[in-house]
Order: structure tokens, then sequence, then C-alpha cells
């Protein structure tokens, strides 16, 4: 279904699986947190998110919520065109690195530990940026509206590329397993590019 319509298949799964909304997790976009950011909470509003909206409406509000900061473009004109296009390559390394942390930490999510899911992926997002001197702050946040100029029609080099930490501590067994798991929420949560 089409995001803005998500509460038809997730209800539909819901009484499938014949499983409470509390064990439903939502994972969404967020323009009030900083790029990067994650947070969880179990039910709430749905801050007009429609596809929150939307599963709101054929499950109710006491669902899981792992909210993903993309920032905001600033204006709220342009909130439609930043939340509907894709990311800039730019920011492709940070958005890579926290799918990947959500995705090793998820098993922790399923269990209900809010908390150690949350300090997991803080705590593989800085394992991943490896040295802090190659890495700024803070990620740059998103273009409300496309770029005129990029850096290679600047003339300008473009920037460095980070090796990934492909190490994981139970052996290259569990790191594969777990890499599938990030690549297939990758591709999960890329989907709606192809929708489009």
């Amino acid at each position: 279904t089409y995001m803005n319509e998500s509460g038809r298949a997730v209800g539909e799964a819901l009484r499938f699986l014949k499983i409470d909304p509390a064990d439903v997790a939502v994972f969404h976009d967020e323009l009030d947190l900083a790029p990067s950011k994650v947070k969880v909470k179990l039910g709430g509003g749905n801050a007009g998110h429609n596809g929150l909206r939307s599963i709101s409406a054929h499950i109710g509000n006491e669902y899981v919520r792992v909210r993903l900061g993309i920032g905001h473009p600033g204006s709220k004109d342009a909130v439609t065109y930043y939340v509907l296009n894709d990311f800039a390559k730019v920011e492709r390394e940070w958005v890579s690195e926290l799918l990947d942390a959500l995705a090793r930490a998820a098993h922790h999510l399923a269990k209900g530990d809010d908390a150690r899911f949350l300090s997991d992926v803080a705590r593989f997002i800085q394992a991943d940026a490896g040295d802090a001197a190659d890495k700024p702050a803070q990620p740059a946040s998103r273009q409300a509206l496309p770029a005129k100029t990029t850096a290679a029609s600047k003339g300008e080099a473009p920037a460095p590329q980070r090796k990934t930490n492909t190490r994981h501590p139970a052996g290259e067994r569990a790191n594969k397993r777990q890499s599938a798991l990030a690549e297939n929420l990758k591709k999960w949560l890329s989907a709606r590019k192809s929708d489009d």
C-alpha cells in the first residue's frame, strides 16, 4: 500500500498474526528530530504524519513508534517536497549507518527493551564512525529544495569515503546474518522511492 494507506496492511497483518497493537513497531521519519537521532515511544499522536494517522485509524494508538530524525527544512512550505524526496547523496552515509545500527539492535526492540535498543543503536553508530576526526560532529541537514550546484560542478573534490566496519563481536557468521537483516531493512525503508 501507499504510505498514506499503510494502516490497511498493518491492520491486516495484525489480525492475521493475532498480535496486540503494542507488539507492532512502526519506524517512521520525524521532522522534529535532528538528522540521525532516534527515539522510541508507545502510543501518542500522529504529528501530522499521514502514515501514522492511517495506522492509528486501523489499529488504535497503542503501538511502538521508532522515530527516525530527518530534520526540518526550515520552512512549512518546503515540508511536502522535503519528506517526499530522497536523501541527498551526501546524507546517504549517515542514513546507511543508521539503518545498519537499527537492524543490528532490532532484537532488543522485539524483546521490549527500548532503552537497550536505543543505547545499542547509539553505540553501533559510534563504532561505525571510526575515527572522530574523519567525520563531522553532526550530519548535514537535508536541502529543502534541490541544490543548483554540486561539489563536482564547482570543481571541488568529492568528500573522502570512509571504510565500513565489518567486524562483528559474535564472529563472521553472525555478521552475515546481521548484514542480511540490515540490507532487508534498508530495502524496506527505501521502498518509498520505488513506489513513486
